[in-house]
């Protein structure tokens, strides 16, 4: 049992489990092969072109996010635009199907936790597409991901953070880390902020049990999620914007802000 009360999911048995399953990392795995290709063989046509290196990458991290979110069944509901001037993007976060459904609604780059840079496939994917990876509880990596982030922005990137520092059980919202915003408050970038919010099929478990990766392994959840009927995947894009030179009131105001429109993750 989860500190927080809310019980993993069981992995589902079963031939149609089993069947999901297969049929959707089969797809998977075809989708990000030929997307590896089209990415290898476009990249020599944008050496010293950093505009059309960044079109490349939008195009292909897109319809990557967007394909493999239909491979798994999620529909997702995007709610509200990305505000033009904004720099920064912060949301909640319950997993890494965050990403996918953050990019598909718009090109990112995306601050990660650099075990992810050594997964197979995966972390050789979200180097090539810019993610800036840093050691969870490294005080030394901040200041080498705060010149990655500031180098983003000046590209014109929109830099996405997930201040909470890890998943959460999707019952609240942790505490908001503030150390890697402060490329914000030094640069006086506009941060914006969102809201995600999942639900699954009628008969698979609940969304609480099921989509946050919260105690488990990476393969035993991704079994879990693969099994779904469906996800309904919902990100809620705010209107208003967050400027502050101290990036403590940055934190505190956003994680208002995602409070006040945060809806638990069914637990039952």
């Amino acid at each position: 049992m989860d500190p927080s009360g809310v019980q993993s999911a069981p992995l589902q048995r079963g031939l149609v489990a089993w069947t999901r399953r297969i049929v959707r990392i089969c797809e998977l795995a075809l989708l990000t092969l030929a997307i590896s290709v089209v990415w290898f063989v476009g990249l020599p046509f944008t050496f010293g072109n950093p505009r059309r290196r960044r079109v490349l990458r939008k195009r292909v991290f897109q319809f990557w996010s967007r394909t493999a979110l239909r491979i798994c069944r999620v529909h997702l509901v995007v709610r509200g635009e990305l505000p033009t001037d904004a720099g920064f993007f912060v949301a909640n976060h319950l997993g890494y199907l965050d990403i996918l459904v953050i990019e598909a609604a718009f090109d990112a780059t995306f601050v990660s936790m650099k075990e992810i840079e050594n997964w197979p496939v995966i972390g050789a994917m979200a180097r090539q597409f810019g993610t800036i990876f840093i050691e969870r509880g490294h005080k030394r990596d901040i200041p080498v991901a705060n010149r990655s982030m500031s180098a983003a922005l000046e590209r014109g990137e929109i830099v996405v953070l997930f201040p909470e520092g890890r998943h959460s059980r999707g019952t609240g919202v942790l505490p908001f880390r503030t150390a890697l915003l402060e490329p914000a408050a030094s640069s006086g970038r506009a941060v914006a902020w969102g809201v995600i919010h999942y639900a699954t099929g009628p008969d698979d478990p609940p969304a609480a049990c099921a989509i946050p990766w919260v105690g488990n392994t990476f393969a035993r959840q991704a079994l879990v999620m693969l099994a779904l009927s469906r996800i309904e995947a919902r990100l809620d894009i705010g209107s208003d914007i967050v400027r502050s030179p101290d990036r403590k009131h940055i934190a505190a105001a956003t994680r208002a802000h995602i409070l006040a429109h945060f809806e638990p993750l069914a637990a039952t």
